[in-house]
């Protein structure tokens, strides 16, 4: 059984990647794909693979229903999202995402017992201060137009649990979950 997990980063043209580039190759019976809202545009987000694993809970399993015949991609960015967002969501008694890929990883060989399993993980980074202004504007926009403040407190940015940006740290993390030469690193 062949496995593609794109973890994220946010902000780098997951929805492209998701909606374009995997649900067409899915169209075209070539792949098998797994994300959020594939299917019904206002499914709740404590179903989303990333939201179950914040909560200390299995992924679903219509998220896993993996082929033997084809590439499956699983893909959702908020595996990397930053704690802090999903704090908001959630509380604060939630799992670091640094902890995902080992927790996938798990999930996906207990639910697949004896099975064969080739893991590739497909991780994209963009610039980090490009990636972080577009964070900013959409939390920013949050609070203007929505009244949800995650980073604007007290007229001060709070930038406590964003280590997730810390790509090299991440890289690591997978590689040593995964293998180093399961893991793809793309530029946006």
């Amino acid at each position: 059984m062949q496995i593609l997990l794109h973890l994220g980063f946010p902000k780098t043209a997951s929805s492209s990647l998701q909606f374009n580039v995997f649900e067409n190759l899915e169209k075209n019976k070539k792949i098998k794909f797994f994300t959020w809202r594939k299917k019904n545009k206002n499914e709740p987000l404590k179903f989303r693979p990333s939201s179950r694993l914040f909560l200390k809970k299995k992924i679903l399993k219509k998220y896993l229903d993996f082929s033997k015949k084809k590439l499956n991609v699983l893909s959702d960015e908020s595996f990397t999202i930053p704690k802090k967002i999903r704090t908001f969501n959630f509380g604060k008694k939630i799992i670091n995402p640094n902890l995902f890929p080992k927790i996938i990883r798990n999930q996906i060989q207990k639910k697949f017992n004896k099975e064969d399993i080739k893991f590739k993980v497909l991780m994209v980074v963009r610039n980090q201060s490009d990636l972080i202004f577009s964070q900013y504007i959409e939390e920013y926009n949050l609070k203007e137009f929505k009244n949800i403040d995650i980073l604007f407190k007290k007229k001060k940015i709070d930038c406590n649990n964003f280590r997730i940006y810390k790509f090299y740290k991440y890289y690591q993390n997978i590689c040593a979950v995964f293998k180093k030469e399961n893991v793809k690193v793309l530029f946006y």
